[in-house]
């Protein structure tokens, strides 16, 4: 299934994994909103809902590549964003998955 909306333009869960695109437009509004009232650019109200994000989850018996440093980055800064705006965001690493 895939689902669109204003923070993603792209949802959809294939074999077991959630995979999406954050929106430009998500993210020009925010920068736009950042840049023109930082002083308003405030932490959110708190949401009820919760997500996981499972990221990073290298082989510790594989070689580490540039792709798990990404993942790493790209994970640490959405869990912040969501965090930040007020989301409850849990992380979880699998060891050896």
């Amino acid at each position: 299934f895939q689902i669109h909306g204003l923070f993603w333009n792209q949802l959809e869960a294939v074999n077991g994994y959630l995979n999406f695109r954050i929106s430009k437009t998500f993210l020009n509004e925010l920068a736009n909103q950042a840049l023109t009232n930082p002083n308003d650019f405030t932490k959110g109200e708190k949401n009820k809902e919760s997500f996981l994000l499972e990221y990073v989850s290298a082989n510790p018996t594989g070689p580490l590549h540039i792709g798990h440093a990404r993942g790493a980055v790209f994970g640490d800064t959405l869990t912040r964003l969501a965090r930040h705006l007020g989301y409850k965001f849990n992380t979880e690493y699998y060891v050896n998955d």
